[in-house]
């Protein structure tokens, strides 16, 4: 079957580690530039540690203990998790997406109702096997992001033509350890 993005193929068995998925759907692109992504749909089934310090993922056992002040909630629009946050006043979700590699990620659309330090700057090409080949721009927002109780001060972002939603990237994460909990609902 193909969709507009790739083919829809299924696997059988999907091993990850110890753990087997069975019969698992999945997109086939023919200009992927990795060998696979695991999408938050197969994810969603348990609890997982991304641990970008020490680059290790795994599968979890859910917490005995209570969440503190760092949990952050996630709500799943559609079938992506996305983080309650704030941009300055403005309440606003943003994708919880690890393939994309910068920090923060804005609509284009978005330029005229943000404030910036310095105008916006062509930054470079970029390529997605969703969206192709597209010029994107960067700026510093007067704004500050906060996520949680995670603030960015005044972030800079790259804002893409080719987006609709707000995505925050893998660089912004290098220095967590993740722990997900979808399985406790």
């Amino acid at each position: 079957m193909t969709s507009g993005r790739g083919d829809i193929v299924k696997a059988n068995k999907l091993e990850i580690g110890s753990n087997v998925f069975i019969d698992v759907h999945a997109a086939s692109y023919a200009d992927l530039d990795v060998d696979g992504v695991i999408g938050f749909n197969l994810l969603k089934n348990g609890n997982f540690l991304l641990d970008y310090v020490d680059m290790k993922f795994a599968f979890i056992d859910a917490p005995n203990l209570p969440l503190d002040e760092n949990y952050i909630s996630y709500e799943t629009l559609g079938r992506m998790p996305y983080l309650k946050s704030k941009i300055g006043k403005k309440d606003a979700y943003i994708n919880f997406d690890t393939g994309a590699s910068q920090w923060l990620y804005f609509p284009l659309t978005w330029k005229d109702s943000i404030s910036f330090k310095a105008p916006l700057k062509d930054h470079k090409v970029l390529t997605n096997n969703q969206t192709g080949k597209t010029l994107t721009y960067i700026g510093q927002i007067k704004e500050d992001v906060s996520i949680g109780n995670y603030t960015l001060k005044t972030p800079y972002v790259i804002f893409d033509p080719e987006i609709e939603d707000l995505f925050i990237g893998s660089s912004l994460l290098h220095d967590f350890k993740l722990f997900f909990y979808p399985a406790l609902g």
